[in-house]
């Protein structure tokens, strides 16, 4: 795809035109502010959600949340919600580890999920995020009103938007202990190289036919898991039934050479 595409979102911002081929360093280029994380395009019986990356991404494996990341992608905080009404579409919370330094948005389009006490049970999407103050509150402006009311007592879980944070997958197979994303359409190396202070923006694939990494040869349409050696790190091999598979392998054995690339059909994310 040599040109942008514009590809729709949900109006909040200004639609993504990166193209499939393409990274992006700056912010606001292109569609590509935090805002967009995760927008959904589909191309023909593909589906692609728009990433970004802080480390560097390869073309053709796979990428989620694990342990690596986990710590930066969610929250866990008791007593530190403001108490808020039904009907609110604004809450403040403050938690003095969790949100030390975070820029505004920088929750856009994730979730919080109310825990235990007043209103458990509530899943609130976060429609944008102030940047913490100086004594680490941020306010939330969600999705949706609130339908039971918060206390002071209320404890929560907030998460970034899951697309803002993914590393490539480890090659633990079972004992994987995150869940997949998506496959890089990209290279890093296409623009510059991500690293914790410069983000880029790319397309993560998660649905459809998709050249995948793989650790073994196998056999057409058997059912595929994050790869078990740690030598395949980003790659796939045969499900043993142990943890929820990706895909099905579209090709077969003689076609599919060991620590090459096979054809994957995707099933990660319609």
């Amino acid at each position: 795809m040599a040109t942008g595409l514009r590809y729709p979102n949900d109006g909040d911002t200004v639609p993504v035109k990166l193209a499939l081929g393409e990274t992006s360093v700056v912010l606001n280029e292109k569609g590509c502010v935090p805002g967009n994380i995760g927008t959904r395009v589909q191309i023909d019986d593909r589906v692609f959600r728009l990433g970004k990356f802080n480390a560097a991404f390869e073309l053709g494996k796979l990428y989620g949340m694990d342990t690596a990341n986990a710590a930066s992608f969610s929250d866990e905080i008791d007593n530190g919600i403001t108490a808020a009404s039904v009907g609110d579409t604004e809450i403040t919370i403050t938690s003095t580890a969790a949100f030390a330094s975070a820029a505004e948005n920088a929750y856009a389009k994730g979730y919080i999920y109310i825990t235990f006490s007043t209103g458990l049970g509530q899943t609130l999407r976060i429609k944008s995020s102030t940047a913490a103050t100086s004594a680490n509150a941020i306010t939330f402006t969600l999705y949706d009103p609130l339908t039971v009311a918060l206390a002071a007592t209320t404890d929560c879980i907030v998460q970034k938007n899951p697309y803002s944070v993914p590393l490539i997958c480890l090659g633990d197979g079972p004992t994987n202990t995150g869940y997949i994303l998506g496959v890089p359409s990209v290279n890093s190396t296409s623009g510059t190289t991500p690293t914790s202070t410069v983000d880029i923006y790319a397309w993560l694939q998660t649905w459809g036919p998709c050249a995948v990494y793989s650790e073994a040869v196998g056999a057409h349409g058997e059912a595929l898991m994050v790869s078990a050696s740690a030598s395949y790190d980003g790659g796939v091999v045969v499900s043993d039934g142990t943890v929820g598979h990706i895909g099905q392998r579209m090709s077969a054995a003689a076609v599919a050479v060991i620590a090459s690339y096979t054809p994957v059909y995707l099933k990660i994310a319609p």
